[in-house]
């Protein structure tokens, strides 16, 4: 995703600006769907289910970490 992020921080048109934030977001998408594909593949039963309930604290709390650590960085 950052490579895409700096790409279209230097288009000169729209045109490749566009491109390249669609590129952004299909690498922000993949984050969030190959963890839940690979637990549903690799994991059946209660196994799963823990599994899956992990990823969604970690997919929740990480909005909210993610500021505080930007903040930590800077400071």
């Amino acid at each position: 995703m950052l490579p895409a992020a700096s790409a279209a921080a230097w288009r000169p048109n729209i045109e490749t600006l566009i491109a390249f934030r669609f590129v952004q977001g299909i690498g922000a998408c993949a984050g969030m769907v190959v963890p839940r594909a690979i637990v549903r593949d690799l994991h059946t039963g209660a196994d799963a289910a823990k599994l899956m309930s992990l990823l969604m604290l970690v997919f929740s709390v990480s909005p909210i970490l993610a500021p505080l650590t930007g903040s930590l960085i800077i400071a």
